[in-house]
């Protein structure tokens, strides 16, 4: 955070202070951006979310501010933040999963075709979303 805070006070008049949170921001709006097309892509990003809201609202919530206010501010451990972070981003940028068991984030399940013997096994990553783009609707949870 220290080292966050020193760019942000040079930024505005070293250019390579302001190349480096350049090259940060992209970083972290491409890792939002991820999660929140993989959320429309699966169906499953609430509404009124669209990608391009819901990575600036993500975005926004891993601002340095956040962190120093809970972190050190409030002496709340990381895993307590992180933890809580998570449950809001599901509680407001993901639409009820067909099951639920597959929409806690360190939870897996098996995704199994409904076919002969059972199929294909995929599982579940962040959000519930497949770790493989290979979701039908004829999948089962089992």
């Amino acid at each position: 955070m220290q080292v966050d805070r020193a760019i942000q006070r040079v930024e505005y008049t070293d250019p390579d202070a302001a190349r480096h949170r350049e090259t940060v921001t992209e970083a972290q709006l491409a890792g939002c951006r991820r999660i929140a097309e993989g959320l429309a892509t699966a169906g499953r990003l609430a509404e009124p979310w669209t990608a391009d809201t819901a990575t600036d609202m993500l975005w926004s919530l891993i601002a340095i501010d956040l962190f120093e206010r809970l972190l050190p501010g409030r002496a709340w451990p990381t895993e307590k933040l992180e933890e809580h972070l998570w449950t809001l981003c599901e509680a407001t940028s993901v639409a009820p999963a067909r099951d639920e068991r597959c929409l806690r984030r360190y939870r897996t399940c098996e995704l199994r075709a409904p076919d002969a013997g059972g199929g294909r096994v995929t599982s579940c990553g962040p959000f519930g979303i497949p770790s493989t783009p290979h979701w039908t609707d004829a999948a089962t949870i089992v």
